[in-house]
């Protein structure tokens, strides 16, 4: 009888671990994102066109950055891909991915270089 009531114990903690696993499987695949943000700074009065591409669960979404090089955009996502150019050589130009307060990702150019790229995806 004390056999019957370990193996059904041990049947019933192998169950519970099992549900358990599978619900932080399904709660990870089943995620509509992180929340991102994406900052643009440089030089005063310095232009930048580009944009950023933000995927989600649904597809995709691009984020047009023509113009001013400050700005800050708040996404949510599974990956941001961003691509910017400098106008004019002169100057600096920074872009900066975060997520939760965390810089993942950071391309920065300055002087004639002026393209710059940064992305950030969760696998």
């Amino acid at each position: 009888m004390r056999q019957t009531a370990v193996k059904f114990g041990v049947l019933a903690t192998a169950l519970l671990l099992f549900a358990a696993g599978y619900l932080v499987l399904v709660a990870a695949n089943d995620h509509d994102g992180y929340d991102y943000t994406i900052q643009v700074s440089g030089t005063p009065g310095l232009k930048i066109t580009g944009n950023c591409v933000v995927d989600t669960a649904s597809g995709s979404v691009v984020k047009d950055f023509t113009g001013p090089a400050d700005r800050v955009e708040h996404v949510t996502g599974t990956g941001v891909r961003c691509h910017l150019h400098k106008e004019q050589d002169d100057g600096s130009l920074r872009l900066t991915i975060s997520q939760n307060g965390n810089v993942v990702s950071e391309s920065e150019s300055s002087g004639g270089s002026s393209d710059i790229d940064a992305s950030v995806s969760v696998s």
